[in-house]
């Protein structure tokens, strides 16, 4: 899991080109800010963003509470 940090491929999104690590976190960007129901595509949502975890994927709404979270994994005070 951790090797997968280090790779070179990377999940694009063609809309906004954000890139993503991993495919599950990149489906989870198409579904929260560019995909209607039925996938139908729409603009950049408006609304709270989802901030993801690059270590273990999980979802915060609250950047605060994403990069205090982060410190888990960086060792970081």
């Amino acid at each position: 899991e951790h090797m997968k940090s280090h790779s070179t491929e990377s999940f694009k999104c063609e809309i906004c080109n954000k890139r993503y690590l991993r495919e599950s976190a990149w489906k989870q960007h198409l579904n929260c800010y560019h995909l209607e129901e039925g996938g139908v595509s729409k603009k950049q949502r408006t609304g709270k963003k989802i901030h993801i975890c690059q270590y273990c994927e999980k979802q915060f709404d609250h950047f605060g509470h994403f990069k205090e979270h982060l410190r888990k994994h960086t060792g970081e005070k």
